[in-house]
């Protein structure tokens, strides 16, 4: 068994308690290996969304210096930026709801039916009865929505951390032999 693989350089770095050399540091960030290019790429409809676009900035400043975001990473990156704007958008919605009501003359139309079939108290009644139906069906809705969306960026900014993690496996490689450019003409050795 080979054991669990190495930790990734960048990450000895980060924590400061590199206790190896330079030149080992230097050695095992040349065998690790990367995927994609640096940089990540933003999407046209992220920058047109202003609530996405300060997600993507603020990803991209957490994410600055590292090597293992990249390219790759463009995708899910910008999604998660999309959800976030979804996200904010579904609590204004739930926030409106609690405002939301018939205006005076939506009122008055309803009103005036309920009261020609039922009477004033019974239509008053109903009507107050219907109108908390609807509002209380509506926050549930939202809500839902708004859980579902937030378990969604859950799973998506675990990918993302997950996603890069794995793309620079660091590989344990054994240093390359000295070769001693004498022993062939029989030099060196014993």
């Amino acid at each position: 068994m080979a054991g669990r693989n190495a930790k990734p350089v960048q990450f000895h770095v980060i924590d400061g308690r590199a206790n190896l050399s330079k030149k080992e540091l230097e050695r095992r960030k040349s065998l690790e290996i990367k995927l994609g290019k640096s940089g990540v790429r933003l999407y046209d409809a992220v920058k047109a969304d202003p609530v996405a676009y300060e997600k993507f900035i603020e990803l991209a400043e957490e994410f600055e210096g590292f090597e293992f975001v990249s390219s790759s990473d463009s995708g899910i990156i910008n999604r998660l930026c999309l959800k976030t704007s979804e996200l904010a958008e579904l609590r204004k919605r739930a926030a409106g709801i609690k405002e939301k009501s018939l205006d005076k003359k939506q009122r008055e139309v309803a009103y005036d039916l309920f009261v020609d079939e039922a009477g004033r108290e019974y239509a008053r009644v109903i009507f107050e009865t219907v109108d908390y139906i609807l509002r209380t069906k509506g926050f549930i809705d939202i809500q839902k929505a708004i859980n579902a969306k937030e378990a969604s960026i859950l799973a998506d900014e675990d990918r993302l951390f997950l996603n890069s993690l794995a793309k620079i496996k660091s590989i344990p490689k054994k240093a390359p032999e000295e070769v001693d450019p004498l022993a062939d003409a029989g030099f060196g050795g014993l």
